[in-house]
């Protein structure tokens, strides 16, 4: 029989193991290639492959700042105009999920930009980080859209799940944003993984949250604590200068509504909070899409004639 030492290591070693595991799954998630997602989201009916292929576009790429190629395109309003809105997936997506948010925009002129995350579609592969080096790289796609439209460039953001959380991460390190969506978004990394770990592992967090967090750290260089849109949306007196939508499933089970509940609460400025009835997990648009885009509409508003932009 082992004794209690023999317990003990035991113990430790199943703790590593599961640790290891979670860890895993939040910087390594099983990414859906590009055709698998469009032949998805169209069984779905969120988008028309024929109507996406008659869009003007096209590709590029950008360097992420510790080196990673993401992959992306540019798409064209019928009319050149320097208002742009930048588009963020979610977590185990690609930029194919961003499609369905793109109407409302490219009918006001805006044009669009979707692209692939690190470790994502066609982007580079190393590891997700959940907003925390994600919020980077959308700044430096911002650098771009600034580099071909100019300094007049009036943008803005729009992300889902993940993408939502980064979202508001760079508009809290970035005051070039006029507005932001976010939909479906985590409020705070630690507090969303000891949900998914209780649901999905049935384990307390203790002390396997903060195991994993030190495996992910070791592994992707950043503890779960260093991502929280809450805490920096706070630390940024509230994002008062910048309108923002939240967005979220009633029946959203995967990220709870009062996430972005609670976001709402401590942002200041103009603010809307959108609760779509019988949505689950980032269906918000795909239950009622005009509702959704009456929303974004009246943001917009409030956004353009605030910098005095033109439709």
């Amino acid at each position: 029989m082992i004794g209690y030492a023999g317990l003990i290591i035991v113990l430790i070693l199943v703790l590593i193991v599961v640790s290891w595991r979670f860890s895993g799954y939040v910087i390594l998630p099983e990414n859906k290639d590009i055709q698998t997602m469009f032949l998805e989201e169209e069984n779905k009916g969120n988008i028309i492959i024929e109507d996406f292929e008659k869009i003007s576009k096209s590709d590029f790429s950008i360097t992420t700042d510790d080196g990673l190629t993401l992959s992306g395109q540019w798409l064209y309003p019928k009319k050149p105009s320097r208002k742009v809105v930048i588009f963020c997936h979610g977590f185990g997506v690609n930029r194919v999920g961003s499609i369905k948010y793109i109407k409302p925009y490219l009918r006001r002129g805006y044009n669009a930009i979707i692209y692939d995350n690190r470790n994502a579609g066609n982007s580079e592969k190393r590891f997700t980080t959940m907003g925390f080096a994600e919020k980077n790289d959308l700044k430096k796609v911002l650098d771009y859209a600034y580099q071909v439209l100019g300094s007049e460039c009036f943008a803005g953001t729009h992300g889902e799940s993940m993408g939502g959380a980064t979202v508001l991460l760079h508009a809290c390190i970035d005051n070039r944003v006029r507005f932001v969506v976010a939909d479906c978004a985590y409020a705070d990394l630690t507090k969303q993984l000891t949900y998914r770990l209780k649901v999905e592992y049935h384990l307390p967090p203790f002390p396997v949250i903060y195991l994993t967090s030190l495996m992910t750290k070791l592994r992707a260089g950043f503890y779960f604590e260093n991502v929280s849109p809450m805490r920096e949306i706070s630390r940024e007196n509230g994002l008062e200068r910048i309108p923002v939508m939240f967005a979220h499933g009633k029946e959203d089970k995967y990220i709870l509504p009062k996430a972005s509940v609670e976001m709402f609460e401590i942002k200041k400025g103009y603010k809307q909070l959108y609760i779509a009835d019988n949505a689950k997990h980032a269906e918000s648009i795909w239950v009622d899409a005009n509702k959704y885009n009456n929303q974004v509409e009246k943001l917009l508003d409030v956004a353009e004639s605030h910098h005095g932009i033109n439709r």
